[in-house]
């Protein structure tokens, strides 16, 4: 059977919030895509709820954050039992505290299925894309053109299969998913086969508040956590489990389960309901010895997996879908050559080697925690503002041209430690309210003007006639790829006639100071080019980094 050459260029293995999220940025990059997953209906359940403020950044990028927000509820206090009563309540968080370049400063919870949901129907009602269910890759061929597929459709009862030819295929299957395997990918790492625990979501009718999360015994050991699920009357989500429990026996008996549940906690005023969702979960730490083979990528679970502790997860599912997303955008488009896809591997995996370190050390202290001493408290890192990719072959710092100095920001700053300090090519965008459209009035600011589908240029500048090569060297790049934002101090009086005929230019006025203090702007003329996933690409002052800049990431 000759392959299909199929319509949309790329598909996408996996419907989970990475695949979704791909599909959806790609789409706004003008790329047909198709997705698939082998269940039948999405998941039930809450998973990884934890959302850290990053990811809602992201999500603003990805024009989605209202609807995300809808759904959200707070990071609650943990209230640790000894018997009947309360025994101490503790914070898991370090809260922050907002301000105008974090404006969503501490986490929330989501359910991953009610975050999956917004993301379906962003893809539905905006581009008409619906996931088809009940598909299972069953392997594939690479190619210099393209990848040729083999689908397998399970329905009825009867077997079909379809071979179709793309140009690209994005494994965002899980960390048990079959594009990993099939490329020869290895999964380096552990697996803790005696930390074992159960969790999913149960109705509760009685017994139990829903202003904290509630905790008994040892978690790692016999223990029990209940934690009440935002915008439900009844519902809770649980984990049970440890190195004291028969976790075969709680798995197969529903009755034997509750049985657990109201003994280790004493409290058989406590009333369940529906148990709605269960599933066995063992620590795994691991990642991908690499993200991508030629025209294969993973993504979020099926390149590195590891315990839900601190929050990591989803957030980097998703920085994975947008780092990826506009790179293959640009490629697909004929605007940047296919090298520039090699930067997702290089990017991704020195943050998620860190993360899992993180996280990892996270859950050695929840696991050692005892109902007589504090909580395992999450530290400022892990909210991910200060993820970023200094050490990156692609960024352009003026400040730091040379690559020794480049290689060393990995070690000096981490690739999570950039929070704090100036910022360099390689770091989160902060944001900058306040800012006024000199031409309407209208008031806006950095987040707000923001894409995914193009990078943004910031030019800072008090005279844009003076600086006229400066502004030319921006827009000499590939027409469609970039938007130009010319930022004035608030204390300068721009000409608005002397601007008219250029409407390609978005003309603001910093009349907070936020801008030009975020980006310290203050010495300028300034460039920064921020990359369509929220991460700044270069701070040029001269026309010769704009220079190389472009020949870094466009086709020069």
């Amino acid at each position: 059977m000759a392959p299909t050459k199929s319509t949309p260029r790329i598909l996408i293995v996996g419907a989970g919030p990475s695949g979704l999220a791909l599909a959806l940025a790609l789409l706004q990059n003008g790329i047909e895509v198709r997705i698939i997953d082998k269940l039948q209906s999405p998941q039930l359940g809450q998973r990884g709820a934890a959302i850290q403020p990053r990811a809602l950044e992201l999500y603003g990028l990805l024009g989605i954050l209202p609807d995300m927000l809808s759904w959200a509820g707070p990071f609650q206090k943990i209230v640790f039992h000894n018997g009947e009563k309360p025994d101490k309540v503790w914070d898991h968080v370090s809260y922050g505290k907002a301000s105008p370049d974090i404006p969503y400063p501490d986490l929330v919870m989501i359910g991953q299925d009610k975050a999956e949901s917004v993301l379906r129907l962003h893809l539905q009602d905006r581009f008409g894309l619906k996931v088809e269910s009940g598909l299972i890759l069953t392997g594939f061929e690479q190619t210099d053109k393209g990848v040729t597929v083999r689908i397998r459709r399970d329905e009825n009862e009867r077997q079909t299969e379809e071979l179709c030819e793309y140009g690209w295929v994005i494994g965002a299957d899980g960390a048990k998913g079959v594009v990993r395997k099939l490329a020869g990918f290895s999964y380096d790492g552990e697996t803790r086969d005696k930390q074992r625990f159960i969790n999913g979501d149960i109705h509760i009718i009685e017994g139990l508040d829903r202003e904290y999360s509630h905790r008994w015994g040892d978690i790692g050991r016999d223990g029990v956590g209940l934690r009440p699920v935002e915008h439900s009357k009844s519902l809770f989500q649980y984990v049970v489990g440890g190195t004291d429990v028969d976790v075969d026996q709680l798995l197969s008996d529903r009755g034997a389960l509750l049985n657990h549940i109201i003994k280790a906690t004493r409290r058989e005023d406590i009333k369940f309901g529906e148990l709605v969702t269960i599933e066995e979960w063992r620590p795994n730490i691991r990642m991908a010895n690499k993200f991508s083979d030629r025209r294969v990528f993973i993504i979020g679970d099926a390149a590195h997996i590891h315990s839900s502790s601190g929050g990591q997860g989803i957030t980097s599912c998703i920085q994975d879908a947008m780092n990826l997303s506009w790179k293959l955008g640009l490629v697909e488009r004929g605007l940047a050559p296919p090298s520039l896809l090699e930067t997702y591997n290089e990017e991704r995996r020195p943050v998620i080697e860190e993360m899992l370190n993180i996280s990892t050390g996270i859950l050695d202290r929840i696991l050692g925690n005892s109902i007589t001493s504090a909580p395992a408290t999450r530290t400022p890192d892990i909210r991910q503002f200060g993820v970023n990719y200094r050490w990156s072959s692609i960024v352009v710092n003026e400040d730091v041209l040379s690559v020794e100095p480049r290689k060393n920001l990995v070690t000096s700053a981490g690739a999570y430690g950039a929070e704090k300090g100036d910022i360099h090519a390689g770091d989160r965008v902060p944001e900058a309210p306040g800012l006024v459209n000199i031409k309407n009035g209208l008031i806006t600011s950095v987040f707000e003007i923001l894409t995914c589908s193009k990078h943004t240029a910031l030019i800072f500048t008090q005279d844009a006639q003076a600086d006229a090569l400066l502004l030319e060297a921006v827009r000499s790049f590939p027409v469609g790829t970039c938007n130009f934002v010319v930022v004035f101090p608030r204390i300068s009086k721009p000409d608005s006639d002397g601007l008219a005929g250029r409407d390609e230019l978005l003309f603001l006025q910093d009349s907070a100071g936020y801008a030009y203090r975020h980006y310290l702007a203050y010495q300028g003329p300034k460039v920064v080019l921020i990359r369509p996933d929220g991460v700044i690409g270069a701070i040029c002052t001269s026309t010769e980094g704009l220079s190389m800049y472009r020949q870094k990431v466009f086709w020069s």
